[in-house]
């Protein structure tokens, strides 16, 4: 029996040894492929570290580059510059395994990858979506982030980060709610997009001084062009009260963001300070989306050509005026798609799948006319296209006096022209392809 409770408890302690052991990450970034916006450009490793309790992460590039690159981490609160002419940047230790990690170079997303444990270095057991992440290991803050998670709960019945607008077509606002030490209270959300908008919320001590610097926030583009966009530092006041008594106080500016949002809370209380960064990655949103199409055109347009026949007499044969109206048929096309509610890949709405109207045009036939359709994506890359398409159809050449079915004795060929009529309008039904996932079907062949 004693023998059965030694077995035990050594095994209890193995258990929380592997919980807690750590993993050494680098992700190594080859300069060339990043100036060509590669996606493999970014290449991630982990070897276990047993005896550490928290990972540490390098990232290293194999030659200098011209331009800023921003590293964050999802979940964590670390945001680095590896600036221009830099080739090693280095994270502070903390637990990286199991999330996600954008690389981001003027304003654009270079490199998003997962940071997996190694084999032997197993990674923190994920909390439940209910629990808030640790507080800043200060004495002073800890209890009153324990206060301020009560006032929250408890007084103002905040259970979680909320959304106080949502719309398909112009996006959501969050509500970031960020307790005394500046850490945020909730797990932060996921899948936030530059439609969204976020409202930076803190629990503030009565008598507490407090401000945030909005580091990282650049501009939403149009149509994907870069742009920076950095706030001020602004001061949200100080109130006075001798008991620790809590408000919530807001940050002056809603913040709608392309590639991460990194801002700074700084608070101090009875003599204490506590300062927590925070980064936010935002999913890129496109308005416009190119593809790559095959479709069948029901069109029947009208064709004129000389065909021969024998003569009445059967001595010889002559020509004739022949009419055709076969179906236009399977036809490649150049697909320009307007997302009317801008589409977030990774999190189509109804909208991004139901509106998209669509212009595209038979490269063979440029000149002679195009389509427009409504295309239906069950998922990004890939949607169904129904349309019309005018093309031109041929008529007789103004002056020529011949019907079809008449004999054809004038030397030469028939003269005729194209036009736009009712023969050239018809119905189609096909496939279309984004043309970045065609791009990567090629690259995996």
């Amino acid at each position: 029996m004693n023998t059965i409770r030694i077995l035990a408890v050594v095994t209890l302690l193995l258990a929380s040894r592997l919980a807690a052991a750590g993993n050494t990450f680098t992700v190594n970034i080859s300069a060339s492929k990043a100036k060509a916006a590669a996606v493999d450009a970014c290449t991630p490793t982990a070897v276990a570290a047993p005896a550490a309790a928290t990972d540490t992460l390098t990232v290293t590039l194999d030659a200098k580059l011209t331009t800023d690159l921003q590293l964050s981490v999802d979940g964590v609160g670390s945001v680095v510059v590896l600036a221009a002419g830099a080739t090693t940047a280095t994270f502070p230790a903390a637990k990286y395994a199991d999330n996600r990690m954008l690389v981001m170079s003027a304003g654009k997303t270079l490199c998003k990858l997962m940071l997996a444990p190694a084999p032997g270095g197993a990674a923190e057991p994920p909390k439940p979506a209910e629990d808030p992440p640790a507080p800043v290991e200060s004495t002073a803050f800890s209890a009153l982030d324990q206060k301020a998670r009560a006032f929250l709960t408890e007084t103002k019945h905040v259970l979680g980060h909320e959304i106080v607008r949502d719309s398909a077509f112009s996006g959501r606002t969050f509500r970031i709610y960020h307790l005394p030490s500046g850490a945020p209270a909730f797990p932060l959300p996921r899948h936030v997009n530059e439609k969204d908008d976020v409202e930076l919320w803190m629990v503030v001590p009565l008598g507490a001084k407090v401000s945030v610097d909005v580091t990282s926030c650049d501009k939403v583009p149009a149509t994907r062009v870069s742009g920076t966009y950095k706030a001020a530092k602004e001061a949200v006041g100080r109130l006075e009260s001798a008991e620790v008594s809590f408000g919530l106080e807001g940050y002056a500016k809603r913040q709608r963001c392309a590639g991460t949002l990194t801002y700074k809370i700084d608070m101090s209380y009875n003599g204490a300070s506590a300062s927590t960064s925070t980064s936010l990655a935002f999913d890129p949103v496109y308005r416009f989306e190119w593809g790559l199409g095959y479709v069948f055109d029901f069109a029947r347009p009208r064709q004129l050509s000389l065909g021969d026949r024998p003569t009445e007499d059967g001595a010889g044969s002559e020509k004739f005026v022949v009419e055709s109206k076969d179906y236009a048929g399977t036809k490649p096309i150049l697909a320009l798609s307007v997302n009317v509610c801008g589409t977030n890949p990774d999190d189509l709405t109804w909208c991004d799948r139901l509106f998209n109207p669509t212009l595209f045009v038979d490269p063979s036939r440029l000149k002679d006319g195009f389509g427009a359709g409504l295309m239906l994506r069950p998922f990004h890359g890939l949607g169904v296209l129904a349309g019309v398409t005018v093309f031109k159809s041929t008529e007789f050449a103004d002056g020529a006096m011949a019907e079809v079915g008449d004999a054809w004795k004038i030397a030469g060929d028939l003269p005729t022209k194209e036009t736009f009529n009712s023969d050239g309008v018809g119905f189609v039904m096909g496939v279309v392809v984004n043309t970045d996932v065609f791009s990567e079907l090629l690259k995996s062949e």
